[in-house]
């Protein structure tokens, strides 16, 4: 299983994959947690000075209406580095064609 060595409130990079699976796209979420080989990501931060107080933002959002801003990735499509995701993303595409 793959691990990223990331903490709580850096950025993970992953690879967004289209209807047929092939990589269509890199971004870059906040990451929160890596649990049984996913990823659990926020959908962007939201200027907040620290994880604190993003967090509180989503549990109000929750609350108030059960937001779907929190996504969750397979750990296998997710980098700690922009150039890492953009290289595997380019590398699949490759191997698809």
């Amino acid at each position: 299983m793959k691990k990223l060595h990331l903490q709580p409130g850096e950025t993970v990079w992953a690879v967004e994959l289209d209807a047929d699976l092939v990589p269509e796209d890199v971004t870059g979420f906040l990451f929160l947690a890596q649990v049984q080989g996913y990823v659990i990501a926020a959908a962007e931060p939201y200027g907040y000075d620290d994880l604190a107080d993003e967090l509180e933002y989503f549990a109000e959002e929750t609350r108030e209406g059960m937001s779907e801003e929190l996504m969750v990735f397979p750990a296998q499509d997710c980098y700690a580095t922009r150039e890492e995701a953009e290289a595997a993303a380019e590398k699949e595409v490759e191997e698809n064609e």
